[in-house]
């Protein structure tokens, strides 16, 4: 809007042509002279005067005088304890032969010597406190134990056992593979022992099946005296310890349910010896344990079992070899107190020489 004609001409007036006043400029301080406790930091400070905007130049520090000078030290870290870690001396090496381990004990201390806690020390490098050491070299040899004081058998022979391993001959050290024994005779690790001779005894078979599928039956095993020879042979019972193992047991099956064979006991054996037979009844019951003609007559069990089949060929010590036994039960009237009649005894000789 205005005239162009009255616009007056442009022109650049120069001011403030004359130099700044001096004033005193600060650097960058320095770092801190201690890490810890009361430490100092520095910097310079100059005198300085500012000729042009992009030209400044220093000036003695008297044409500084009358400004408040800046600092040029200050304290720091005044805040931070000085604590150090501490390492006592090195202990014994844990191995007294080859590689092992030495420790030793650290603390925190502060500039006073006292100990303080760990943390106080956890901005510093903590030193090692194990250190791998060796002994030397380790000598082997073979250590034992003592014998066992009980034979493995009771009767006859047996042995006796102890420990033997291969170990270094420190008092701390733990066995190590045989092979490091191997220029060594190894010990004994078992020994034999000899005990009293082993006289016969009772030798029972394996219990068998339950003699019914349900209710309450019967279990049986055989019962034979025995020698105890590397080879045993069947002996007379009298040979054996007078207290014979059980032949038979009950045993229990699931409740019956419809119509079961039911057995009895079965009776003793016709002969102690040469072959003999044992019966027993068998009945057929229901449920109510009623006696039922509705089992299956394939299913019913024997009646009858052979026993005592081992051959009556022992003869009692002092015995005569001429006394033996004429009929097959002879047994019978041994057992039936017969043999107090001349003629059983004599026809029953080796029979009733038990009884005497």
């Amino acid at each position: 809007m205005c005239n162009a004609d009255f616009r007056p001409a442009s022109r650049r007036k120069a001011c403030n042509i004359e130099p700044c006043p001096p004033v005193w400029e600060e650097g960058e301080w320095s770092a801190c002279s201690r890490s810890c406790g009361e430490g100092l930091q520095m910097r310079p400070v100059t005198c300085n005067q500012k000729l042009t905007p992009s030209v400044t130049r220093p000036v003695s520090l008297d044409q500084c005088i009358g400004l408040p000078k800046p600092l040029t030290t200050r304290p720091c870290n005044a805040e931070v304890a000085c604590t150090a870690w501490s390492p006592g001396s090195w202990g014994e090496c844990s191995a007294e032969c080859g590689e092992g381990e030495r420790r030793r004990d650290l603390r925190c201390i502060n500039e006073d010597g006292s100990e303080v806690l760990e943390s106080e020390c956890s901005h510093l490098t903590r030193p090692d406190e194990t250190q791998s050491c060796n002994a030397g070299t380790c000598t082997t040899s073979w250590f034992t134990n003592e014998w066992a004081t009980q034979c493995s058998s009771d009767c006859g022979s047996g042995t006796l056992s102890r420990g033997v391993i291969c170990s270094t001959e420190g008092t701390t050290a733990g066995s190590v593979p045989d092979g490091q024994c191997s220029g060594q005779q190894k010990p004994d690790e078992v020994k034999t022992c000899t005990e009293a001779p082993c006289g016969p005894r009772w030798f029972t078979s394996e219990w068998s099946r339950c003699s019914v599928a349900c209710g309450t039956g019967t279990q049986t095993r055989s019962v034979v005296c025995v020698s105890s020879d590397v080879s045993p042979m069947i002996l007379p019972t009298y040979q054996c310890p007078v207290t014979r193992p059980e032949t038979s047991q009950p045993c229990e099956e699931s409740e019956c349910a419809g119509v079961h064979w039911f057995t009895s006991e079965w009776s003793e054996c016709s002969q102690s010896c040469g072959g003999g037979f044992r019966t027993r009844h068998v009945k057929c019951l229901d449920g109510l344990m009623q006696a039922s003609t509705q089992c299956e007559r394939r299913d019913r069990p024997s009646l009858t079992q052979s026993c005592n089949i081992q051959q009556c060929s022992v003869v009692r010590p002092n015995v005569p070899a001429s006394c033996t036994d004429r009929f097959s039960y002879c047994d019978k009237i041994h057992q039936a107190r017969l043999c107090s009649y001349s003629y059983y005894r004599q026809r029953c000789c080796f029979s009733c020489y038990q009884q005497n």
